[in-house]
């Protein structure tokens, strides 16, 4: 366990979480570049990939695991730290019968003033929305203007009869562009890159809670829950009450995706 240097100002560190399928870990590179880019709008410099790479397989390889979830900081004082322990498995329950998020009233901050894409330790914005959700399983802040971001770990995707283009002619399936103040997950672009090969049309564009509310079917993703079906949002039922048709078969795609590399 590391010491913890108090002169050391919170956040004044980048991270990164990763985890992998059967002993392989999901989409590396595009960790470590996410990693390098946070790190350059801190100012800060890594050690280079190999090295980064190499420390993390070390890591993996002594935990004597498979399937784990891997969790690697930078700072000026500590350098970089690799994490690695059991991966964490959410009740089968929650995919098959959707989850409740809420949102609150801690707001997302301006890009102006730190920038989502910034994935550094000060995590307060976090931590308060997490109190306000009052034990639903996730928070979704809004920013300035009224408009849905994201949660607190996650990504958010609505599936909308409501906000498709002209260009489609039954439903789009919609994530708040990254210029509201949304880190652009991993995950996030891969269900995006799914969705196209499949022919369903996709688009980031701006959305309020109410376009939430009147969805066909609303989602979350990120790294660990891969993609959640959520089937109320501030006890209000979406869609059916149930997972979507649209969010099982991008589950489905996505698995047999992570389950080829």
């Amino acid at each position: 366990m590391l010491r913890q240097n108090i002169s050391e100002p919170m956040g004044n560190g980048v991270f990164e979480s990763l985890r992998t399928y059967n002993g392989r870990i999901f989409k590396l590179q595009e960790h470590l570049q996410r990693f390098e880019q946070s790190a350059k709008a801190l100012n800060l410099i890594l050690p280079p990939f190999k090295k980064i790479e190499k420390e993390i397989k070390k890591a993996i390889e002594k935990s004597d695991l498979r399937d784990v979830y891997i969790r690697i900081s930078f700072s000026r004082e500590n350098g970089l730290i690799v994490i690695v322990k059991p991966l964490t498995v959410y009740p089968r329950e929650y995919y098959e019968n959707g989850v409740e998020i809420l949102t609150v009233p801690t707001q997302r901050n301006i890009p102006q003033a730190i920038d989502a894409k910034i994935k550094c330790e000060n995590f307060l914005g976090g931590i308060m929305a997490k109190i306000e959700s009052r034990g639903a399983f996730e928070a979704i802040l809004l920013n300035k203007d009224g408009y849905v971001t994201e949660g607190t770990v996650s990504n958010i995707f609505v599936v909308s009869h409501e906000l498709r283009t002209r260009s489609s002619n039954y439903f789009s399936l919609v994530t708040p562009p990254s210029y509201l103040g949304v880190l652009e997950g991993i995950t996030r672009k891969v269900v995006m890159e799914i969705a196209e090969k499949l022919g369903i049309p996709v688009e980031e564009k701006p959305f309020t809670r109410y376009n939430i509310y009147t969805a066909d079917e609303c989602f979350l993703t990120n790294t660990s829950m891969e993609i959640m079906p959520v089937t109320k949002v501030d006890a209000r039922m979406i869609g059916a009450g149930n997972p979507g048709a649209i969010t099982c078969l991008l589950a489905q795609a996505f698995m047999v995706q992570v389950l080829s590399i």
